[in-house]
């Protein structure tokens, strides 16, 4: 795997982590300013592509899986609480 190639995966492995792929480098710097790894920081990806949009577009091509985890995150299901089964006719004895 060349240093391209490592570029690309972890810029996908990041897109995926956040749960989206930022349409310019602007807005991601707007939106994380700080915490992001250096597979897409300007001065990396610079060398091998020469806008945003191309270095996006082959990271998109190259892994497609984890863009698809960027772009449709899983949804949290939530977790309903266990209930006593007693509590219920706890509660309608107290009524009584």
């Amino acid at each position: 795997m060349n240093t391209k190639d490592r570029i690309v995966r972890k810029a996908a492995l990041w897109f995926a982590e956040i749960g989206e792929i930022p349409s310019s480098y602007k807005g991601l710097q707007d939106k994380y300013p700080t915490g992001k790894p250096d597979a897409v920081l300007r001065r990396t990806w610079k060398k091998y592509f020469n806008t945003w949009g191309s270095f996006t577009t082959k990271v998109q091509s190259a892994e497609k899986e984890l863009c698809a985890l960027a772009l449709n995150p899983p949804q949290d299901e939530p977790v309903e609480e266990s209930k006593d089964p007693l509590e219920a006719l706890r509660a309608s004895t107290v009524e009584k």
